[in-house]
């Protein structure tokens, strides 16, 4: 373990044969960004876990009934994800990480401008049950107050009323969402290290709004450059992290340090 910021910590090992230290049932939400292995000849840590060993892991440490768990995959990975996942977990949506920077990686495709994260929540789980703070993360917009001209067409089950008033202005938050990746970060974000698979900070800070409560534990188990863990502690959340490789534990425990520094955390 490196380092202690108020209630989270940050483990230097392999999660997958040091996850029992852990206390079964005490994690929220699992904010879940796994090797793609897509960059192994390159990158030593690049190698994709066993998602059937991942699924039954979590499915130990999540909070009954209402833990949650969003995966980020490529599009190729995404039916090994639902299959693995499948057993223990329900896929509640997938959204669209569309990025704007995308490299091309071969000249016989588009290039892949697009990732996915999968958002499961426990079998059995009630729907009333389910975190889903879509006003913490909805996008400001004008009030307004409009007719229907179609009420025949149904809207969320139900016939649609005469006019549709929006008081308040919030847009309801869409599958597709529009973050930058690497190297169209901002600097703050690059700079206490590099991580090729480096996630928006502001992406992050956004899903663990709308899926877990202030006060909640929120769990990175491939912690990489730590974004999820200073997401989860500059939204009011409890922390903890895990990474293989000590450059990034480091990385990670100096983030937040200059984050702390600079009075940004909640």
């Amino acid at each position: 373990m490196t380092g202690s910021f108020k209630t989270q910590m940050l483990h230097k090992g392999d999660f997958l044969r040091e996850w029992q230290t852990i206390e079964d049932g005490s994690i929220d939400l699992v904010i879940c960004d796994p090797p793609y292995g897509e960059l192994r000849r390159v990158h030593d840590w690049d190698n994709k876990p066993d998602f059937a060993v991942v699924s039954s892991i979590l499915n130990h440490l999540l909070r009954s009934p209402t833990g949650q768990v969003a995966v980020f995959s490529s599009a190729k990975m995404l039916t090994e994800v639902e299959t693995a996942f499948s057993k223990y977990f329900d896929r509640r949506f997938i959204q669209i990480w569309q990025k704007p920077n995308a490299q091309v990686m071969h000249k016989d495709r588009p290039k892949p401008d697009v990732e996915f994260v999968s958002v499961f929540h426990r079998k059995g789980c009630k729907k009333d049950q389910r975190v889903f703070n879509w006003e913490d993360v909805a996008q400001q917009g004008k009030p307004y107050s409009r007719a229907n001209r179609n009420l025949q067409q149904t809207n969320l089950h139900a016939k649609k009323r005469a006019i549709d008033v929006n008081a308040t202005g919030l847009r309801y938050p869409s599958s597709i969402v529009h973050h930058p990746n690497r190297p169209a970060m901002t600097s703050a974000e690059k700079a206490y290290g590099k991580h090729q698979a480096q996630k928006s900070l502001q992406h992050i800070i956004n899903l663990i709004r709308l899926l877990s409560n202030p006060g909640d534990t929120v769990l990175d188990p491939f912690m990489g450059s730590g974004t999820a863990i200073l997401a989860a502690i500059m939204t009011g959340r409890r922390a903890v992290g895990w990474d293989i490789l000590e450059e990034f534990v480091a990385m990670t425990a100096k983030r937040i340090e200059m984050e702390t520094a600079q009075g940004v955390l909640i």
